[in-house]
């Protein structure tokens, strides 16, 4: 995504060079199915099984917490001063 994004800038910095007001129509739609196509892959891999499983929170991890000193992992809060 950041190198499509570079890119984008760079024709477009090199378009207001030469007097453009606009990127050609062409330019514009190579430009829109590239980064539909990046956002595509992108929730392909957010929804894949294989990521759902390792988001998933079991139900006897969602009470537990770490300590604020991280010393360990607990069910209660530990405040030590």
């Amino acid at each position: 995504m950041a190198e499509l994004l570079k890119t984008i800038l760079k024709v477009v910095d090199e378009a207001k060079q030469q007097g453009a007001t606009a990127l050609t129509p062409a330019q514009l739609k190579d430009f829109e199915a590239r980064y539909d196509a990046l956002v595509e892959a992108g929730w392909r891999s957010i929804r894949s099984p294989r990521n759902r499983k390792a988001n998933r929170v079991s139900p006897n991890n969602r009470l537990r917490k770490t300590c604020w000193t991280g010393c360990e992992t607990t069910k209660t809060l530990c405040w030590i001063l």
